[in-house]
């Protein structure tokens, strides 16, 4: 699961080497964990039983589904946002590092969503 921050950014409590580590950490387990979700969903034998069975182990398919189009959306709004950052200089640092420390809090949310899901796939329905 993913690394889990201090809720409450402070300038003293962080320094921007860990929390761009952990923006990138957090990052690559988005990654890996999206690319889970999409091969449970699309297995073969998932495919063929898309009709009969709404459920992959015993998460249900939908979840499985919306959670990545969130994870989606979370990484192109994350994006954007750091777009408009023109610069990194000091006066916009504390901005950017801010910036970053609540991506991961958001990436961190979301990996952590996809690892229960993930470990109900893992389960046989009941």
């Amino acid at each position: 699961m993913g690394t889990r921050l201090q809720k409450k950014y402070t300038s003293t409590n962080l320094s921007a080497e860990s929390v761009l580590t952990n923006w990138i950490k957090a990052t690559s387990d988005l990654y890996i964990n999206y690319r889970k979700i999409m091969t449970a969903v699309n297995r073969p034998e998932t495919e063929s039983l898309r009709q009969e069975k709404q459920y992959i182990g015993q998460c249900p398919r939908v979840l499985l589904m919306e959670l990545a189009i969130t994870m989606q959306q979370e990484l192109e709004r994350l994006l954007l946002d750091m777009e408009k950052i023109d610069t990194f200089t000091p006066s916009t640092s504390k901005q950017t590092i801010k910036r970053l420390f609540d991506h991961t809090n958001a990436l961190n949310e979301l990996n952590d969503q996809a690892q229960i899901r993930l470990d109900l796939v893992t389960h046989s329905p009941s």
